[in-house]
């Protein structure tokens, strides 16, 4: 022990040449590690947001296939998949729980667009039934896009076994956010292979970045989408498929309880009209600056400082806990131990 204790103070004593000592060659060498770190994405976010755009290098939907097929359609960043696509000039199939506001995004987008639609209403917390419907009204469609957007949050963010209806909650989140992530790829990426092109995006979170206690579930089934996604994009790209994680911060939607678009919180619709363009340009990204800095900084804290990081987003999100209204008014009337 005495002999590896002095064999690294020799080491450390070694680098104290060129007139710096071992700390200043730590603080040189993990400067060095920062910029090979940082400056890579720098370009790569200078040539993905700005050059690629201005030269038209992300894919054409179009020549994919007649029919997209989003989930989640009804509102938020669905409903602006749906609408963006469709302004593209490919007909669309939109897929949500509430039969109503499909039907009026149906309409909407037809008379705006003037594209054909097609709604399917389905529950995706029913389990595997629903994919035999999906699959039975997607029979002879060319479907050249999916975009796999289904989501749930928690109604309010809590230690795994203290959520109300914790179980039922869970299984609702399995089947929402990894289920149709799974099965409809494995449903339609087939015809995909056999045209030699095609397009799937998978929207994730930043949540998934890390590790996010109070909300395990959640952050397990969005980095599940991630993995997911990554490693099916390098099965498939000998196949002409481009498969896109798309890993947004807050956008102003329902879901996301910001009402009010802002520069660091876009409209679904401003995020996504970015979006389209990093289609066959990256296959993971964040899309807008703002919320590419916050995925940048989760990375460096989670890589270089992971139980700091960890502990760092317990305390935040115990804090939220304690502070939810929604939760003291589960526990006033009794939902809550």
């Amino acid at each position: 022990m005495l002999n590896s204790v002095l064999e690294v103070g020799g080491f450390l004593r070694s680098l104290s040449f060129l007139g710096l000592s071992y700390l200043e060659w730590t603080g040189l060498v993990w400067t060095l590690i920062m910029i090979g770190y940082i400056t890579p994405r720098v370009f790569s976010t200078i040539y993905c947001v700005w050059i690629a755009p201005a030269l038209g290098h992300y894919a054409n939907l179009r020549k994919m296939g007649k029919w997209a097929v989003i989930t989640g359609a009804s509102d938020g960043i669905g409903k602006a998949y749906a609408e963006e696509i469709a302004r593209c000039g490919v007909n669309v199939v939109l897929i949500s729980r509430t039969k109503s506001k499909l039907d009026s995004v149906a309409e909407d987008i037809r008379e705006n667009f003037g594209v054909k639609t097609k709604t399917i209403a389905v529950d995706f917390t029913h389990g595997m039934s629903v994919y035999d419907t999906i699959q039975q009204e997607l029979e002879g469609l060319e479907i050249g896009t999916l975009v796999n957007n289904i989501g749930i949050w928690y109604p309010f963010v809590d230690f795994f076994t203290e959520l109300p209806n914790a179980k039922k909650h869970s299984q609702d989140m399995i089947h929402c956010n990894v289920c149709p992530v799974t099965f409809l790829t494995h449903m339609i990426l087939p015809q995909m292979c056999s045209r030699h092109r095609g397009v799937i995006i998978n929207v994730s979170s930043r949540l998934g970045t890390g590790v996010i206690p109070l909300a395990a579930m959640y952050n397990a089934t969005k980095t599940f989408t991630e993995r997911f996604s990554e490693a099916l994009a390098m099965e498939y790209e000998r196949n002409g498929i481009i498969i896109q994680t798309v890993i947004p911060a807050y956008v102003a939607t329902r879901m996301s309880g910001v009402s009010q678009p802002s520069w660091i919180t876009p409209s679904a619709n401003e995020y996504v009209q970015m979006a389209l363009k990093t289609v066959g340009v990256e296959t993971r990204t964040a899309v807008h600056i703002p919320h590419r800095l916050s995925r940048l900084a989760d990375e460096l804290l989670f890589f270089f400082f992971r139980e700091l990081d960890t502990r760092g987003k317990y305390h935040f999100y115990l804090t939220l806990r304690g502070l939810s209204k929604r939760r003291q008014d589960y526990k006033k009337i009794g939902k809550l131990e």
